[in-house]
């Protein structure tokens, strides 16, 4: 419940205008996506840095030690949803890499998200050590 919270204040400011109660009701929101992407992107970068500081803070007073790696392979799962997004801020990968616009016959979105959630786990696996169960 937290994290949809926290999801809509941040879109509130940075994201697109969303219809508080569903199709033709009220819209909240800034709509910086659409007015002023780099805007937006930069509200996501200071919320992403705070969040990651807060993190590393708040294991570090329980104590949680982690090594150099996994603090890069944590912090790079955020910088490269960040470095995607300004990617394609004003621009789409159909422009960016010239390909012809054609009907996948489903919302293209999706394999973008696939795409970028298959990079973060690989972010995660390379970065993050491994640890096997034990047996007693």
């Amino acid at each position: 419940m937290a994290l949809v919270s926290i999801h809509f204040v941040l879109d509130f400011f940075s994201g697109h205008v969303h219809h508080v109660f569903g199709a033709d009701t009220l819209e909240a929101g800034l709509g910086l996506y659409a007015s002023n992407p780099y805007l937006a992107i930069l509200i996501e970068v200071l919320f992403s840095i705070g969040t990651i500081w807060y993190f590393f803070r708040e294991e570090a007073k329980k104590g949680v030690i982690r090594t150099t790696k996994n603090r890069i392979g944590i912090i790079s799962v955020f910088a490269y949803g960040i470095i995607f997004i300004l990617l394609i801020a004003t621009k789409s990968f159909r422009e960016l890499f010239g390909i012809p616009e054609f009907d996948l016959g489903f919302n293209t979105n999706i394999p973008t998200i696939i795409f970028t959630y298959g990079a973060m786990l690989y972010c995660l696996n390379y970065f993050v050590p491994k640890f096997t169960l034990g047996t007693k």
